[in-house]
């Protein structure tokens, strides 16, 4: 059995036992959302203190002062950015989710 199908099922299931058409949708959106938050967190927490220390090391080996960079712009537009690509991306999964053939997929099970 593929990944999709076994995803298809477990939602399946969980429609048999009452979750409306749109908690599918909805838990699909909230997978994308948090994986997207964690991927923010992590990539950019890790971004500036590399992007710091890879900086501070070329600058320290030629004959230049050290000045941080920091890019705010472009960390406060990032976050929504990524949010808003993140659920956009979910909602033909959600989509379908949601209008999954719950009597289909069980029988076939």
């Amino acid at each position: 059995m593929g990944s999709n199908a076994r995803v298809a099922s477990d939602v399946a299931v969980l429609r048999a036992l009452g979750m409306t058409r749109r908690q599918s949708r909805e838990v699909v959106v909230t997978q994308a959302t948090v994986l997207a938050a964690v991927g923010l967190l992590l990539g950019i927490s890790l971004g500036l203190a590399l992007g710091r220390t890879l900086w501070r090391v070329v600058a320290e080996s030629t004959p230049m002062q050290y000045v941080p960079p920091v890019a705010f712009w472009a960390l406060v537009l990032i976050v929504p950015l990524a949010l808003a690509v993140a659920l956009l991306l979910a909602s033909v999964p959600g989509r379908r989710a949601a209008r999954l053939p719950v009597n289909q997929i069980l029988r076939a099970e």
